[in-house]
C-alpha cells in the first residue's frame, strides 16, 4: 500500500509487485503509472486522496477474500514481470523529449 499526496517512481512498489503483495495506491498520475502494465491493464487499486473509506473498503476486501487477494497478488506478479532492468534501459534509449 502506498497512498501519498506525491510520490516519484516508487521501488517499493516495484519491489511489493515482484513478492506478489496486492497494490494498492493514490489515484496520483505517477502512482497510477506504476501500477500500469504497458498494455494499458491496471494491477493494483487505486483510491482518491480523499477517500478514507474508499481505501478502508480496498483493504479490507482484500483481507476478507483470499479470491481477490489472489488475483491482486497475481496482477502486481504480471506488473513486475515487465519490470526489469533492461526495460528500463530499453525504455531510456528510445525516449524522445
Amino acid at each position: 500500500m502506498q497512498v501519498s499526496h506525491f510520490e516519484g517512481h516508487s521501488l517499493g512498489l516495484i519491489e511489493a509487485a515482484k513478492l506478489g503483495v496486492p497494490l494498492i495506491v493514490s489515484d496520483v498520475p505517477v502512482q497510477i503509472e506504476g501500477i500500469t502494465r504497458s498494455d494499458g491493464q491496471q494491477c493494483g487499486i487505486a483510491v482518491a486522496t480523499d477517500d478514507d473509506s474508499g481505501l478502508a473498503r480496498a483493504i479490507t476486501g482484500l483481507l476478507d477474500s483470499p479470491q481477490a487477494y489472489a488475483g491482486r497478488a497475481d496482477q502486481a506478479r504480471r506488473l513486475a514481470d515487465e519490470t526489469t532492468f533492461g526495460a528500463m534501459v530499453n525504455a531510456y534509449r528510445n525516449f524522445v523529449p
